[in-house]
């Protein structure tokens, strides 16, 4: 990654991931360390794929642009899984959709899904059994990889790919 702000959430992450893995496996806190890291994952979805798109409108256009769309981002794509994304992407440019769709696989869906659904069940106070610190990394890996691909695809589109307003 590229973008500042992502790298500096990554790093958070990696620490609690570190912190967790410090944990003797399968004790209380390392359940509630793995739980905390996956909201937090959910969070950095979010926070990743507005800043991506933020760096993208900024610079294709004005200040004053950037922000709107990443207000626009906030407010209308949370809890975001590999479809909304790849929608949020065609919003954009159609090709950049086309990329999208055709570089994540069934893990990548599966890792963004799995962090949704999980994260919905621990803010709810629902158990969540089959959480365990190794999947929720795989899971990690999956969402870290397809942000990169998102954002470096979005470097390279050409800045007239972006049309607001017509």
């Amino acid at each position: 990654m590229n973008n500042a702000s992502i790298l500096l959430d990554q790093q958070r992450l990696e620490a609690l991931f570190d912190s967790a893995a410090a944990q003797p496996a399968g004790s209380q806190l390392q359940d509630y360390l793995t739980q905390h890291l996956c909201v937090r994952l959910s969070g950095f979805i979010e926070q990743s794929v507005r800043s991506i798109c933020y760096e993208y409108a900024r610079q294709r256009g004005h200040t004053n642009l950037a922000a709107f769309v990443s207000r626009i981002i906030e407010r209308h794509y949370q809890n975001l899984n590999t479809e909304r994304l790849c929608q949020l992407a065609g919003r954009f440019s159609a090709d950049w959709e086309k990329d999208l769709r055709s570089y994540l696989t069934e893990e990548h869906k599966d890792a963004f899904t799995s962090i949704l659904n999980n994260r919905h069940k621990i803010s709810h106070g629902e158990s969540v059994p089959t959480l365990g610190l190794v999947r929720l990394r795989r899971w990690y890996e999956k969402v870290v990889d397809a942000l990169q691909f998102l954002e470096a695809t979005a470097s390279s589109r050409s800045p007239r790919t972006l049309s607001v307003g017509r």
